[in-house]
């Protein structure tokens, strides 16, 4: 039993433009020092040229790129000995696990950003 309270999530307000919070999430996770105005160009530029290049609604093609991101599985490491594995399935170390929906929005975003 924790000894302090379960830290409340904080809401993510839509996006202005699009009204859709995974570009808002996105476009944080872009964000560098605080500057938004910067990740805004860079974010709605990107969709304006998906837009002219591709001839579909951007935030469609931003919520497929998502889906084709995120994780479906997660190796945990397993220590044995004093040492650590990373998923050896013949030797029974290591297991494979079903990320969380917030591990697997992290991963989905960050990997989308780099």
């Amino acid at each position: 039993m924790p000894r302090r309270a379960r830290i409340q999530k904080r809401v993510i307000l839509p996006d202005p433009l699009y009204t859709h919070e995974g570009v808002a999430k996105f476009m944080n996770v872009i964000m560098q020092r605080g500057k938004r105005s910067t990740a805004e160009s860079i974010v709605y530029g990107a969709f304006d040229r998906i837009a002219k290049a591709t001839k579909k609604d951007p935030v469609e093609v931003f919520e497929s790129a998502i889906k084709n991101v995120t994780p479906v599985l997660e190796v945990k490491p397993r220590r044995i000995g004093g040492a650590t594995y990373q998923g050896w399935p013949w030797r029974g170390a290591g297991s494979c696990v079903l990320p969380g929906p917030d591990r697997g929005n992290l991963c989905k975003t960050s990997w989308l950003a780099s």
